[in-house]
């Protein structure tokens, strides 16, 4: 085969791989949900980035947004009681360092 083959299969070849991945993407991959329609539970968490720890910090707050039509209709704290543990205590390294008596959600 020469040169000019070559080059026109392997245009071929490009043209079919584009037409197959525009048609998969088109079938099989989701394009996300819809907040403004039907319903949704959304998980949101408050991260504090400026703690000195490995990764992201410490998930400071989390909570459950029920979202209908778009519209917030009610929030859930996934943390009983708050943020304390409702019977479990701080460390005492923390409770000498002024912390309260009841184990916060970020310790």
């Amino acid at each position: 085969m020469d040169r000019r083959k070559k080059i026109i299969i392997a245009i071929i070849i490009v043209i079919i791989i584009g037409i197959i991945t525009i048609i998969a993407g088109a079938l099989f991959i989701n394009s996300g949900g819809d907040l403004s329609s039907g319903e949704s539970h959304i998980l949101v968490c408050a991260i504090d980035e400026s703690e000195k720890r490995p990764g992201m910090g410490a998930c400071d707050m989390a909570f459950i947004v029920y979202m209908k039509d778009g519209e917030i209709q009610n929030y859930t704290a996934i943390y009983p009681h708050g943020m304390t543990h409702p019977n479990a205590s701080e460390p005492l390294e923390a409770q000498a360092q002024g912390a309260g008596s009841k184990l916060l959600l970020h310790d």
